[in-house]
């Protein structure tokens, strides 16, 4: 899992992402892997790594705001989610 978390990091990836390891999902956040236990599939896994960005309370990586955009429509999170969102992003930056 070490190696796993290292090798991550020095590619330069942004954080959360969704990893695998010997057919265990894994959201990597702050760093640290976390086990997705209730994440039997590939499609509950993705749908875990969206929802960690709000959970998380970041942005997404601007290389891939275009496919969670879509995801977002996709999964219809309304309007009032990502306000509330961007609510709690402004209040961390007073």
């Amino acid at each position: 899992m070490d190696n796993a978390l290292i090798r991550l990091t020095a590619d330069g990836l942004t954080q959360p992402l969704l990893f695998a390891v010997q057919g265990r999902y894994y959201i990597k956040a702050d760093n640290t892997a976390i086990l997705l236990t209730d994440s039997g599939c590939f499609a509950e896994a993705a749908e875990t790594l969206f929802m960690s960005f709000f959970i998380f309370s970041v942005s997404y990586p601007p290389q891939l705001s275009n496919f969670y955009y879509f995801f977002e429509r996709l999964l219809k999170v309304d309007g009032c989610a990502r306000k509330l969102f961007e609510f709690f992003r402004t209040l961390e930056s007073l």
